[in-house]
Parts: structure tokens; sequence; C-alpha cells
């Protein structure tokens, strides 16, 4: 009664869990809203577009999200940019919007400058989910756009997206079609670039304003039409086109917006700076950096908004998903408290918690004088970077009456741009630049003049404005001070939207010593302070490894000192009994050894194969060595398994690390001669000696007659085997890149010849290990009998081989899902150590208390359901964070995953009374089966995408669950008959 009224507790609590999970994977976003207003306040609006039937798109925040409304103008959704993951835009600089989807254009700077590295056109659907990637351009560093990049507007027009685009002095429009873009129409400039400009396609035809204050348009013939409207004065800059041919014009100088017809221009709106505007049926939107406004076409508002409601539909989502998030963390809060129980639980000896005391002590000590130097250092950086730029305005400031201030001062018209003076003053500026930049000081200018209490920009390194470009009033900034004192200054880590700058104002003088105007000289120092983040995660990084590296070893040494005292304690009892917890120390050997050339096999197998063997392709070179060895691996534990039912363990492990041994040597030959056949026949042969030496490990707990010590065998087995794979891979990936392939090899060798000493060591006097006639009278079963349990080749097929490819996600998948979103090696490696630590420290303690408490069969497809249910959550949400999740869960799951595999295993192996040595050799061949062919059909299935692919694997897992469910029930059945 009290187990039915449980499960009518736990079935739905953990319904509800999954559910919630489900939905927080979905609205991740939404945690980084308050669910304390239902309403939200315009930050900064730059860009504004109107579908037809009112829906808007608005970008904001200085460029880094987007905000979509419904046509009741309530917030419907919130995209978030300012990512460097190439799965979400950066800088939003334009946008448009038919109601249907949602397209922006984006652009990438190259670091520490505002050069533009890249650019793209993203379509994400109404509710903020990205669609695809429409267009994209790389720009090598030679031929960079500067600052506004190359794209200058958006059209979606039923469904079809076009956009106007300036390359130098040519601007043209392009449509986005399958195949890629396809260009509609080109004209080129002379003596004048363009600013902004906007493409018709109904008209099919491009209007366009320039810096020298002009307003045309162009046809699909290439003529260029002047309008009436550039007088040398008005500074036109936003430009967008309306369904009748009205051209709306947003003018700097008087801060309105204008619309221009065949009757000339007429003031729709005045009251501040505005840049881009955009036509809407019956009028324009636009936004003066606080408020969206709407007009209408007589100039009426419409709407004057600084703030959004929010939509029911975004409200609900909101409050649930804080709701799921408040839940989920009591539900984790809940296990950490069992997982403390247990580990109260546990024997924790006083040098455990000297060593956890200790490497605290050290990650704190590490952490704060780092933060201390490296705040020093930056401070030291900045200091000498704002003494060089002031020196350089000031000499710059000091030669202008003689150099160029005369030239600075003949430039006051619009139509000046690009003349004499000009020119030769842009010259003279750039030239300090272009030379900062190939020295990677990446230094930017800006010159100004002044008129009563405004401040025009002149020239910019960048070349975003015309020649009066109105920034600011005087009056209380630093540009006022410097023009009333005439002294220059220097301002320190000003951020704004494109980094983090530092700059020295001087003034410039004519040849009569009179100011005719300001310089401006800095620099972005957002470079250093990503490079200061780096190498803070880099040494931080550093040192977690090292800690954990630490504390993995010496949880295998204090593994191996608690086998000793047992060992010691059986031999004083007497008796036939023997200590076999040296199993786990001897495959942490094995595979630590096995895995010190896991971080470079690749690239040295495909450097060896260029050159000997060069008729392989690449790809088939760097991966045959390594998947040669698995096979060997999996064929010779068949193989010895049978040979250990008929030996002593020692022979066998003996024999196995001779080959290891030997294939160390032959690799080390392969390195020195240069053949890649020869390598190949090194990974066969020590692939043999492995084999050889995993199936005896795995068939040791069989051995012996008590359920609770063959389960903590099998346990420390799992932990022995990944922390060998860590370990490894990460100390042969160190060695060889300092000292060379050869000493990695040679450590390996090293590690062999211990595992052997420790084998001679644990089982002298063990004779009792080998089967006597009687035991082999009843475990005489045929391995063919043995399969044909439905119960056995329902776990060997449905169960192992899927969840071998479940956990490939972490190997395979991940790596490449994650280095395509742009994350280092470095964070690919933090992510997927967290993973394995979660799998090691969880280990020790969660596997056997929760075989006990559940039984090993459960435990195994609990361990199953747990993975799938990893690969479900990313495949609803495929980003970097669920990704993350995914491998701690998956983490998790091999905690205890692999040891109750093994534990009920070893339970088949006793009622199908078989040798241990020919079943463990069976289990080991389809271990290694799953090993090899998991990268191969993960890649054949990789053309569905990463979370699709992820989605069908946990589906078919989901499957073979239930189908080995089944089997074992008819197993069952059979057996009770």
């Amino acid at each position: 009664m009290v187990r039915r009224q449980n499960k009518w507790i736990w079935t739905p609590l953990i319904v509800i869990t999954v559910a919630t999970s489900v939905l927080l994977s979905r609205s991740l976003d939404f945690l980084r809203e308050t669910p304390l207003s239902f309403s939200r306040a315009y930050q900064s609006p730059s860009a504004v577009a109107v579908a037809p039937d009112g829906s808007m798109a608005v970008v904001e925040n200085s460029k880094m999200l987007l905000t979509v409304t419904d046509p009741q103008g309530r917030l419907r959704v919130r995209v978030r940019g300012g990512s460097l993951d190439t799965d979400a835009f950066y800088y939003a600089e334009h946008v448009a919007t038919d109601g249907h989807s949602v397209v922006v254009a984006e652009v990438r700077h190259a670091q520490s400058s505002t050069f533009v590295e890249s650019e793209r056109i993203i379509r994400y659907d109404m509710d903020g989910m990205r669609l695809e990637v429409l267009y994209a351009a790389q720009y090598g560093k030679g031929e960079q756009p500067r600052q506004l990049g190359r794209i200058r507007s958006l059209r979606l027009t039923g469904g079809q997206v076009t956009f106007a685009w300036v390359h130098g002095t040519a601007v043209g429009a392009s449509v986005c079609e399958a195949s890629g873009t396809r260009e509609l129409l080109r004209v080129r400039l002379k003596g004048d670039d363009v600013l902004r400009a906007a493409y018709d396609p109904a008209a099919a035809k491009l209007t366009f304003t320039t810096k020298k204050g002009l307003l045309g348009q162009a046809g699909a013939d290439g003529a260029i039409a002047w309008l009436p409207y550039g007088d040398g004065v008005r500074v036109p800059w936003g430009v967008d086109v309306t369904a009748d041919g009205t051209v709306l014009v947003s003018e700097l100088i008087s801060g309105q917006v204008e619309a221009i017809t065949g009757g000339g221009a007429r003031t729709l709106w005045q009251g501040g700076l505005t840049y881009d505007v955009a036509a809407v049926d019956g009028g324009v939107c636009f936004t003066d950096g606080e408020r969206v406004i709407w007009l209408d076409e007589a100039g009426t508002v419409l709407d004057s908004a600084s703030q959004v409601a929010l939509s029911p539909g975004f409200a609900l989502r909101l409050v649930l998903t804080w709701a799921s998030a408040l839940y989920l963390v009591i539900v984790a809060l809940w296990l950490v408290w069992r997982l403390l129980r247990l580990l109260r639980g546990q024997p924790f000896t006083e040098a455990k918690r000297r060593m956890f005391i200790a490497s605290g002590s050290v990650l704190v000590t590490v952490v704060v004088v780092m933060g201390f130097l490296l705040s020093f250092a930056q401070r030291q950086m900045q200091s000498q970077t704002l003494g060089m730029l002031s020196q350089l305005a000031e000499s710059i400031s000091a030669t202008s009456g003689a150099v160029f201030g005369d030239r600075l001062a003949r430039i006051n018209a619009l139509s000046d741009y690009r003349g004499e003076d000009y020119t030769a003053v842009r010259d003279f500026m750039d030239a300090f630049c272009d030379a900062s930049y190939r020295s990677d000081q990446n230094l930017y200018y800006i010159l100004y003049r002044f008129e009563g209490d405004m401040l025009y920009g002149v020239m910019d390194y960048e070349n975003t404005t015309g020649v009066r470009y109105p920034y600011c009033t005087l009056s209380g900034t630093v540009y006022g001070d410097v023009a009333r004192t005439g002294k220059s200054l220097r301002v320190e880590g000003e951020m704004n939207i494109y980094g983090m700058w530092s700059y020295a104002v001087a003034p410039v003088y004519d040849g009569q010593e009179l100011m005719v105007g300001l310089l401006e000289i800095g620099t972005n120092q957002y470079g250093e302070v990503v490079a200061r983040q780096a190498l803070i995660r880099g040494v931080l990084t550093g040192v977690l490894v090292a800690l954990m590296m630490a504390m993995l070893l010496f949880n295998e040494l204090t593994a191996f000192g608690d086998h000793l005292a047992r060992r010691k304690v059986l031999r004083l009892a007497g008796g036939r009994r023997i200590a076999l917890g040296f199993i786990r120390p001897l495959i942490f050997l094995v595979f630590m050894a096995d895995n010190m050339d896991a971080a470079y096999i690749p690239q040295l197998s495909a450097w060896l194969g260029a050159d000997t063997a060069a008729f392989l392709p690449p790809a088939l070179a760097a991966a045959l060595p390594m998947s040669f060895q698995l096979l060997a691996i999996g064929l010779s534990a068949l193989a010895a398994g049978r040979v250990l039912d008929r030996s002593h363990p020692r022979s066998v492990l003996l024999g196995g690390f001779a080959l290891q041994v030997a294939g160390v040597l032959t690799a080390i030959g392969a390195l020195i001669s240069g053949q890649y056949w020869l390598l190949l026949l090194a990974k066969g042969i020590g692939g043999v000696g492995t084999g050889a030496a995993v199936v005896t490990c795995n068939a040791m707990p069989a051995r012996t007659d008590e359920p609770a010590e063959q389960q903590s065998l099998i346990a420390g087995l799992n932990v022995g085997v990944i922390t060998g794979v860590v370990l490894g891979s990460s100390t042969g990936g160190y060695v060889a890149e300092y000292l060379g392939y050869w000493a990695a090899y040679v450590g390996a060798g090293l590690l062999v010849l211990t595992a052997a000493g420790l084998t001679l060591h644990s089982l002298r006097g063990s004779e009792t290990l080998t089967l006597t006639e009687e035991d082999h009278a009843g475990r005489r079963g045929d391995t063919l009998r043995f399969l044909k349990n439905p119960k056995v080749f329902g776990f060997l097929l449905f169960i192992m081989l899927p969840y071998m490819l479940m956990m490939y996600f972490k190997d395979y998948l991940f790596p490449l899902f994650a280095s395509d979103l742009g994350k280092t090696e470095s964070v690919i490696g933090s992510v997927m150590l967290l993973g394995g630590a979660l799998a090691i420290v969880l280990g020790d303690v969660v596997a056997g208390a929760l075989i006990r408490r559940v039984g090993a069969w459960n435990a195994v497809r609990l361990s199953s359901l747990v993975s799938m249910y990893a690969l479900g959550l990313f495949a609803l949400n495929p980003r970097f964070e669920t990704a993350v999740i995914t491998i701690c869960l998956l983490g998790i799951a091999a905690s205890f995953g692999y040891a109750s595999q093994g534990v009920y295993y070893n339970d088949l192996i006793r009622a199908g009374r078989i040798g241990d040595g020919k079943a463990m050799g069976v289990f080991s061949l389809f271990d290694n089966l799953g090993q090899t062919s998991g990268p191969l059909i993960l890649s054949a299935l990789l053309f569905m995408g990463v979370a699709a692919e992820s989605g069908v694997i946990a589906v078919g897992a989901a499957g073979c669950v239930g189908l080995a469910s089944l089997l074992a029930r008819k197993g069952r059945r059979r057996h009770d008959r």
C-alpha cells in the first residue's frame, strides 16, 4: 500500500519536473526579464520597421536588442543580440518586417577597431525563432568596410528580401534568393559618397542621400536623377520611399522629418535628431532615440511611445517561466540535499578533507592574486596609452597651423567634401591611423568645427559622415572645455556601443594661431579588456584543471590505499578470499596509458599519412588508426575472454601488458621512421593488449560471491575508466606539447610497466582466482546460447549501443556545435571536463546507493532515460546554454549508468551459467562496437542538423529501451516456466 501511494506521489512530480524543464529550456531568455512589471521602456531605440498589419520591429539597447510587437502595439517577443555566438546577431543596424517574419542586418566588428569583420542578413519568425541566414559576407583584413558596413537598408515585401548597399563610390541593390543574392542595379558616384540608401522593388528605384547633402534616385537603366532638395545647408541622412513615390528624409541640421514630392519638401515633424525613417502605408515611422513615433501622411502623430505593454501571451509565458525556474531550483536543492546525505554516509578521511581545504585555498589565492595583478597591469596600460595619445594630440595640435590648419578652416560647406583641402587634410590624418593599424594600436581620429555652441563633425577615420555633421553642443562637455581654455584634455575608458574608448582632445590652429577646430584622437581599448578577461579565464581554467587532475589522482591513490587495507584484513583473517580492489587502479593505469595520445593521434595520423600514405583521403588517414585500435580492442576482448576461463587472470593481464609495451615501442619506431603503416600496426598491437587487460578487469567482479562487493567493484571500475581517460588525454596533451610525441609514448610505456608491477604484487599467491573443474562444470554455457536469451541480446543491442550513441553527443556533436558558434577549444574542453568531473565525483556515491534502492535493471533504464531527457532538451532549444546543461546531465547519467550496466550484466552471467571471461568478452566487443560505430552513425545523420539529430537519437533510444523492457519481461517469463 505504501509503495502504491509513493507511486502516485512520484509519478505526477516527475511529469511536472519534465514539463517545467521543457518549458524553461524553450524560454531561457525570459529569465532576463523582470516578472514584477508588465510594461517595458524602450532603451535607446535606433531603428524601426512597421508591417502592413501594424506589427512593429524595433532595434534598441545599443543595437543589441530586437523588440517585436503585435498589431495592437503590445510586446510579443524580444530577441537578444550582442552575442559572439553565430546563432545570434551582434549589432542590428537595420530591420524590416512584413508581419510574417522579421529580417535583421547584422554587423560584427573586428576586435579593437570599428572595421567591420562580417555582415549577415538573418530572418526570424514573429515569435523570435531564427529561421535562416539569407546573406553572409566575411571580409578580409585589407577589404573590411568601416563602422557602418556596406548594407544601408532592408525591405521585406511578400516574403522577398531586398537590400541597398554601398561599396566605395558605388551604390546598388540586391535581392536574396535561395541560391544566394542577385544584384538588381548598381550606379557609381563621382566626387561624392552615399550615406543612406533605400530600394523600392515595386518601382525598381534606388533612392539615396550623399555626404554632400544631395538626394538622388536611380532606376534600372543606371541613370541618376537629382531631386531639388540639396541646398548645401541641409544635411539629409535617412531615406525611404512610400508606395505612392513620396520620398521621406530625416534632416539633421533642423532635426526634422520631411516628405518630398513633385511640389517640393514639407515638414512632417520637428523635434530633434532622427536617423533612420521607415515608410508605412499612409505615413512614416521613426525614433528620436527615446520614443517610437508614428505619423500619418499629413504629419499628425498617430502614436508616440517610450514604452510598450506586454501582450497576454508574453506575460503568461514570463510568469510560467519564472515559476518553472523556481520549482526546478527547489528540485535541485532537494537533490543536492539528498546527495549530501549520501556523502555524509560515506567514509571521508582526514586526508581528503585536507585536500579539499588546500585546493580551495589555492583557488581563492590564485583568483585574488591574478585579479590584483591584472587590474594593476590594466591601469598601467591605460595610463601609458593615454600618455601616448596626449603626446600625439598635442604634437599634431602644435604643428597644425603650419601643416593643415588653414586647409581645415576653408572646409565649411557640404560641397567641400572630397575637395582639394578635404583630401589633403584626410591624407595627412589617415597616415597616422593607417600606421597604427599596422602596429595593432588601432587609432582613430575625428576633426571638428564649431559655430556658436554647436560642434560639427568634419571628417573621421571611419568616413561615416559629411563635413557638417551636428555632433553635440559644446556646453558642459570636454570639447567645450578645450575650446574655451585651448588646453588639451584626455578621457579614459568611455563606453559606448562600439567599445571602450580612451582619447585625447586638442585644439587645431590656423597659420595665424587662431583656433579653427578640435582634434580627437584615441583608441578602442575593448580588445585589451577582452584579452584581460581571456587571460583570467585561461589562468583560472588552468588552475581548475590542475586541481581537478590532482584531486582525481588523489582519489585513485585513496582507493588503492583502501584496497591495501582490505587486503591486509583478509590475509590476517585467513581463508580463500582475496581483495579485488586492485582492479580499479589497474584499469585506471591501463586507460591512462591508452589515452596518452588521444589529444593528438588524429593530427599525428594525418601528418604521417600525408607523407607515406598519400593515396588515402586526409579524413580517413586521420581516423583509421584510432578506429583500427577500437576494433582490435573489441576482437581481442572476445578472444581473451575465452582464454580467461581456462587460465589464471595474471597470465592474461601480463600478456596484454606485453602487447601494450610492444605497441608503444612500435609507435616510437613509427615516429622515428615517419611511417604511417607502422603507426597503424602499433595501434592494432596496443589495442589487442588493451582488450586483454580490459576484459580481465571487467570479469573480476564476477569472481566474488558478495553482491555488495561486486557492485562496489563495478562502480570502482567505472570511475577508474573515466579518470584514466580524463587524466591520460590531459597529461598526454601537455607532455606532447612541451616534450614531443615520443615523450608521451614513453610515459604510456611506464604506466603499462607500473600496471604490470601492480598485477604481480596484487595477484601473488592468488591461485584461488583460477576456476576449478567444479566452476567450469557450472559455467560451460555456450556463447551463442547465452546471446539467444532475450534479456541478454535485448540489453546488448537495445540498451548498450543506443546508450553509447547518446554519450557520443559529448565527444562528437557538442564540439561541432560549439565550434560552429565560435567557441574556443578551451571553452569546449572546460565544459567537457565539467561533465566528466560530475561523472567521476558522483560515481563513487550515487551508483551503489541507486542500485541498492531500485535495482540494477531499473538503474540501467533510468540512466538511459536521463540521457534521452538531456538530448531532448537540447533538441527543443539548440543553444550553448542548453548544450552545457545536456553535457552535465549526461555526466550525471554516466555516473551510475556504466556501473549499473556492469552489475546487471553480471547478474545475466550468473543466470546464463557461462564463463565470466566469455561473457565479458562479448560485453567488451559490443562496448567497442558502440564506440567505433558511434561517430560513423552521428556523422551520417549530421545532414539533419545537430538539434534534429539529437531529437531523433533520443526518440530512437526511447523505442529501444521500450523494446529491451519487453524482451526482458519475455526472458523473465521463460525463466519462470
